[in-house]
């Protein structure tokens, strides 16, 4: 089921919450930024 929903976030069918992005952030200890292409600073 999750693989799915994930799947709509890169294919961008479906835009990622803010929440989810803070958390992915976190998970792998990277910037916002980094994670949405802003920044090639991790």
């Amino acid at each position: 089921m999750h693989l799915q929903v994930y799947r709509r976030y890169e294919k961008g069918m479906r835009e990622i919450p803010v929440w989810a992005v803070i958390q992915l952030s976190q998970l792998y200890q990277c910037s916002t930024d980094y994670i949405l292409g802003l920044s090639d600073k991790k």
